[in-house]
């Protein structure tokens, strides 16, 4: 006889659903979308706030679903372990939850203004052509990635008609997360290569070390911006500062190797980074 599920089917399926979402990234989204309202004063009425944050988290577990139902037979070599590879989910269950997800985005995103409304439905749009076509494209699906992640600050600061000021912080955004993307490819060149993926790692060789470099180091560059433009405080600018000389050692060590194994080990260092990038933020706006 096999193995027996400890879990019910349903809550099975419910906790691989969760799973799916990515708890750390909708975390990280719920914060992105305070500091980028406080960024720009204050926070907004509860109606505008909840709606926002429904808005931006629907879109983004409906987005992950989607991505993983598309990814099944790439996930299978690179991330086995992942509810759906293992076989702890049904692809339609996954289907039936990732649209539930974006008819929930959008009608929470009725409520905002227009521009805010265009931006949830162009970015739920963006993340259906990612999971089906982009993501095996390479660069472009990287850039993708990195679009979609800096444009909840944009999105956010255009609920309350301030979308200027979420422009600086959306492009480190941007740039924090177009190095991952790329370097997270340098780490996935096995599955990516079996299944035809066109990733820059696999384009030319050391190509997606110098790009993930430019991506670090125009990260640094931009970083003191903010502070100088009054929209955080010192406090952003001292943290920061060491988030950047994390950024110099991580290119100092990709430059000096950038092979498959170190390349898990670099995915982990530029997600801390990341991590204390968000720190800065919060701090900037306290």
């Amino acid at each position: 006889m096999g193995k027996r599920s400890a879990l019910p089917k349903h809550i099975q399926t419910l906790d691989s659903v969760l799973k799916m979402t990515r708890p750390s990234a909708i975390v990280a989204y719920v914060i992105l979308v305070f500091v980028a309202f406080l960024s720009t004063g204050g926070l907004p009425s509860a109606g505008l706030l909840s709606s926002t944050l429904i808005a931006v988290l629907s879109a983004a577990a409906g987005g992950f679903l989607l991505s993983d139902y598309y990814d099944l037979y790439i996930d299978k070599v690179n991330r086995p372990d992942r509810p759906l590879p293992a076989g702890k989910i049904t692809p339609a269950a996954v289907w039936v939850f990732s649209l539930f997800f974006y008819a929930l985005s959008i009608w929470a995103a009725s409520s905002l203004p227009l521009i805010s409304f265009l931006f949830v439905s162009g970015n739920l749009f963006l993340l259906f052509l990612y999971a089906t076509t982009l993501k095996k494209v390479g660069f472009l699906g990287n850039i993708t990635v990195a679009y979609l992640t800096a444009s909840v600050f944009l999105l956010t600061t255009s609920v309350v008609g301030n979308i200027a000021a979420g422009a600086v912080p959306a492009a480190l955004i941007f740039l924090y997360m177009g190095a991952l993307e790329v370097l997270k490819d340098m780490e996935d060149v096995q599955g990516d290569f079996k299944f035809g993926a066109r990733t820059l790692p696999l384009t030319e060789k050391d190509l997606g070390k110098y790009v993930a470099m430019a991506f670090m180091a125009l990260t640094i560059a931009l970083s003191p911006i903010p502070y100088y433009l009054g929209i955080f405080s010192v406090n952003y600018l001292i943290l920061i500062l060491i988030v950047d000389l994390s950024l110099v050692l991580l290119m100092h060590s990709l430059w000096r190797d950038s092979s498959l194994s170190s390349a898990i080990f670099y995915v982990r260092r530029i997600k801390a980074s990341i991590v204390l990038s968000m720190a800065a933020f919060i701090l900037g706006v306290l």
